[in-house]
């Protein structure tokens, strides 16, 4: 493991470090942000080499009381590797100390370039720029079905540690709900990221949780609806409509289990 520390410079107007903004900060840098707001890195393998190496990074913030941990890991045909985390933390209004660690030697010069990315984004980014994505075209091909109704009360029941241990973590994510309340187009989007098979996705925000089990072959989902504060269980229908009353710019923490081929 590395580890780095340095000062720069940045806009005095962000005030708060957000996914949204680290996205167009690492688009300042240099980086590539894509449909699926994953960061694209391209490097060159070797000082005379052609060959280019292109990763997929998932990133993601969370709030520290000295800063914000930026955290970015690698997607493979082996899974989601972590590599880098970064602290931002502002000392001064044009000023924020940035201090990293690099956790994977096989990924060492990966980090490297993605420091040199968030920093290079600090210096130039401009709080009135946006990220430009491309939307693909989502073909809906899901129905729902109650075929995952027993998988989704065993979710109720246990916390998401436990159930780390019993299905693989495929993706995680912060997304706001408004960004899938478009539940087809989530179910899509996922399909082309983790490719065929059956899926479990957890939406939790405080004391209560949404969950979807699909199905990427038979293009069927089954949503289910967990309050403890209201002791709210809600299946099917019932539970995508009380989903769609939770706020928009709820902040949600996103979870993709994959179930494993041997499970009925």
């Amino acid at each position: 493991m590395t580890k780095g520390k340095e000062k720069v410079s940045a806009p005095a107007s962000v005030r708060t470090f957000n996914v949204d903004i680290i996205a167009n900060i690492l688009a300042s840098g240099g980086g590539i942000i894509d449909e699926y707001g994953d960061l694209i890195i391209k490097l060159k393998k070797g000082f005379l080499s052609k060959r280019v190496e292109e990763y997929v990074v998932e990133f993601g913030v969370i709030r520290m009381v000295s800063g914000v941990d930026v955290f970015f890991a690698v997607r493979t045909d082996e899974g989601v590797t972590p590599y880098l985390t970064a602290l931002l933390r502002r000392v001064r209004d044009d000023k924020v100390v940035i201090e990293w660690r690099c956790h994977e030697d096989l990924f060492k010069d990966l980090c490297r370039e993605t420091i040199r990315i968030l920093k290079r984004g600090l210096r130039n980014f401009k709080p009135s720029a946006g990220v430009k994505r491309s939307s693909p075209e989502v073909v809906v091909r899901y129905r729902m079905s109650d075929a995952y109704s027993s998988k989704l009360d065993g979710f109720a029941e246990v916390t998401l540690a436990n159930a780390v241990l019993e299905y693989p973590l495929a993706f995680t994510s912060e997304v706001k709900v408004e960004d899938v309340k478009n539940i087809e187009a989530l179910l899509e989007d996922l399909g082309k990221r983790l490719g065929r098979g059956r899926y479990i996705i957890t939406l939790s925000g405080g004391r209560w949780r949404f969950i979807i089990g699909f199905d990427t072959e038979k293009k069927i989902f089954t949503p289910s609806f967990i309050s403890w504060e209201t002791n709210e269980r809600l299946l099917g229908g019932k539970a995508l409509k009380r989903f769609m009353e939770v706020p928009d710019d709820t902040i949600v923490r996103m979870l993709v289990f994959k179930v494993p081929e041997h499970y009925s």
